[in-house]
């Protein structure tokens, strides 16, 4: 089931343009020779493709939900939309230093760090490096994720990046329950957050 999410669902295009690929040239050869069985065989392929193909667009994975959700948090974040920001994060939600098996800190204390985007450390710009997302469960998508961002105050381009465990909340919606701060730089993050 795993390699169906990953290879239809969340990536069709491999697949679908494979089998449609090889639908043509079985198609072309069927046409060349005159030969219904060919031109059956390609037409089945050609659906196959196709199913495929509607199936990666038509079905939304949790993988696919915790990656809509992450993008919209980082560019609520460079907006300084802190209420985005903490909508998406669970009540009992936390933040991990350095690796997900780390103590994590409370919403409050994501909270009030978040704060400071609307002020010392307003973003000026930043630019996503990384953004792979992978469903777990049908109510779970991890996402890895990296980014560039360079504060207001003038440090430089600085690189970050993060594992964020996004969850499908009772009323459908999907928000972060758990984040791990990976890197800060080429290093782990300083773990006094």
């Amino acid at each position: 089931m795993e390699l169906f999410t990953r290879y239809v669902l969340e990536n069709p295009w491999p697949l679908g343009v494979l089998l449609l690929g090889i639908a043509a040239g079985v198609g072309w050869t069927g046409l060349q020779a005159v030969d219904r069985r060919r031109l059956l065989a390609a037409g089945v392929v050609a659906v196959m493709g196709a199913a495929v193909m509607a199936a990666g667009k038509a079905i939304v994975t949790p993988g696919e939900h915790a990656r809509a959700v992450v993008m919209e948090v980082f560019d609520a974040a460079v907006a300084a939309d802190i209420t985005t920001v903490a909508a998406a994060f669970t009540d009992d939600s936390a933040l991990s230093v350095g690796s997900p098996n780390n103590p994590g800190f409370s919403k409050d204390v994501i909270m009030r760090r978040l704060e400071r985007l609307t002020g010392r450390y307003r973003i000026e710009s930043s630019r996503v490096t990384k953004l792979d997302a992978t469903t777990v469960t049908k109510d779970r998508g991890i996402v890895n994720f990296a980014c560039v961002t360079e504060p207001v105050l003038g440090f430089g381009p600085v690189p970050t990046s993060w594992i964020i465990q996004v969850d499908r909340q009772p009323d459908g919606t999907w928000k972060f329950s758990h984040v791990t701060w990976v890197t800060l730089g080429m290093g782990a993050p300083p773990r006094s957050w």
